[in-house]
This record gives structure tokens, sequence and C-alpha cells, in this order.
């Protein structure tokens, strides 16, 4: 289910595409992204890659990715990227495999 982004050429080119693309911003320090995370797991079903986001580790592939979006960082935080634009983001306890489904 979880692919990861290597650097921020990868992250560009990503953001290039014109099919959807999750990002999953984590931290493995906070249990409340733990439990979002665990949760997000069960109730995704969809082939579209989730590409996970370590906060801690990838601080500057998270940073890209708000700088870019326009949208402030959190953690745990989900954002949809079509066309290279964020069409939907939710965090905390707004993450849900349900609410994005019209999205992809």
């Amino acid at each position: 289910m979880w692919s990861t982004i290597e650097h921020e050429s990868h992250l560009e080119s990503l953001l290039n595409q014109t099919e959807p693309i999750l990002i999953f911003k984590h931290s493995e320090r906070c249990s409340v992204s733990r439990m979002a995370k665990r949760t997000f797991e069960s109730e995704y079903e969809s082939d579209v890659p989730v590409y996970l986001i370590h906060v801690i580790e990838e601080r500057p592939i998270s940073n890209k990715i708000a700088e870019i979006t326009g949208i402030n960082h959190q953690s745990p935080q989900l954002l949809i990227i079509k066309d290279g634009k964020c069409v939907y983001h939710s965090s905390h306890d707004h993450i849900s495999a349900q609410d994005i489904k019209g999205f992809l």
C-alpha cells in the first residue's frame, strides 16, 4: 500500500502527473498519527498509491510539499494532488478513506 518518495526530484515528477496521488504525512512519535495511519490502512480500498512521508526523517520533502501546495504542514495529514494541485487535504482525526473516494 505504501510507497516512498526518495528525494525532491521524485516528488516534483509525481506532482506533474495527471493521475491523482495521495500523500500521507506521518510521525511515528505521535500517537494520533499512528492511530490515523492504522485506521486509514484498514479503510483504504484503491489501487492509487499512497506516498508515506515520515515527517521527522524526511523534513525537507515534507516542507517542500507544504511550499508547493500552499497547505500548512500538519501531522498526520492526507493530501490528494491532481494535475499539480492539491484537490483535497485533511488532518488528524478528520482523515478518512471514505471521504476521498470522489477524488480518486
